[in-house]
C-alpha cells in the first residue's frame, strides 16, 4: 500500500493579530492656548501615531462612521487614529467643512470605557447673559459654581445627576481642563468636539482629561 501523503497548508501562514500598545498616562498640566489653527500636516499626524504604535487613518470616514451618535460636526473625516491611552481604548480625527479660506476645521476626540453604559449626556460652557435673559431649562447637579458654569443637557437628567458626582464637579473646575466647545457622554464614550483645530501635541492634554474624567463618573 502507497503511504498517504502528508497534507500540507496552502497559501502563506495567517499573520497574528496586530497588538496596539499603551501609552503611559501624561502627568496633569495647564491648559494650554489652542492656536488659532493648526500648522500639522497629515504626515505629521501619521508619524506621531507611528510613534506610540497606534493606527492613523488618513481617511477617517470609517473610525467617525463606527462613532455615529452624539453631535458630531459633519464634512470630511481625516486624519483618524486608534490606540490605548492608559488602559482605556482611545480614538479621534479632525473633520473639515468648507473650501479654501472658508475651510473649518474641528477636532473630535474619544476616551472608551467599556463597562461604562451613559444614556445621552452633553456639556458646554454656558452663556451667563443668555440665561439671565432667556432662561434655562437645562439640568442643575447640585453645585453651584459647577451649575453656573456649565450647561448640562440630557433627555435623562437623573442618569446625568448620578454620573456628574461632586468628584467630577471638582475636576471640572481644575487648571489642566483643555478648552472645548462640547463634552458628550453616550453608552461606554465621552468624547470632545473643539471649536478649532489642535496639533498632537495637545492630543494627550484632552486625552487624559476624559480619561480622568470616566474614571470618577459614578463615583
Amino acid at each position: 500500500m502507497t503511504p498517504a501523503l502528508p497534507i500540507r497548508p496552502v497559501g502563506p501562514p495567517a499573520a497574528a493579530p496586530r497588538t496596539i500598545p499603551a501609552y503611559a498616562l501624561p502627568a496633569p498640566r495647564p491648559a494650554r492656548p489652542v492656536p488659532a489653527a493648526s500648522s500639522a500636516t497629515r504626515s505629521e499626524w501619521a508619524g506621531w501615531a507611528a510613534r506610540r504604535g497606534w493606527l492613523h487613518y488618513p481617511n477617517g470616514r470609517e473610525i467617525a462612521e463606527r462613532f455615529h451618535r452624539g453631535p458630531l460636526p459633519g464634512g470630511r473625516h481625516i486624519d483618524a487614529f486608534a490606540g490605548k491611552f492608559g488602559e482605556l481604548p482611545c480614538f479621534g480625527w479632525r473633520t473639515v467643512s468648507g473650501t479654501g479660506p472658508e475651510a473649518r476645521i474641528r477636532q473630535v476626540l474619544c476616551i472608551r470605557k467599556p463597562d461604562m453604559d451613559m444614556e445621552p449626556v452633553r456639556i458646554t460652557l454656558d452663556n451667563a447673559l443668555l440665561t439671565e435673559l432667556i432662561g434655562s431649562g437645562d439640568i442643575e447637579v447640585g453645585d453651584p459654581e459647577f451649575d453656573s458654569r456649565w450647561r448640562v443637557t440630557s433627555d435623562h437628567p437623573d442618569s446625568a445627576r448620578a454620573a456628574l458626582t461632586p468628584a467630577v464637579w471638582k475636576l471640572m473646575a481644575e487648571p489642566f481642563v483643555p478648552k472645548f466647545a462640547q463634552l458628550w457622554f453616550e453608552r461606554d464614550v465621552a468624547a470632545v468636539i473643539t471649536e478649532r483645530p489642535i496639533g498632537p501635541d495637545v492630543v494627550d492634554d484632552y486625552l487624559a482629561f476624559l480619561h480622568k474624567l470616566v474614571t470618577l463618573m459614578g463615583r
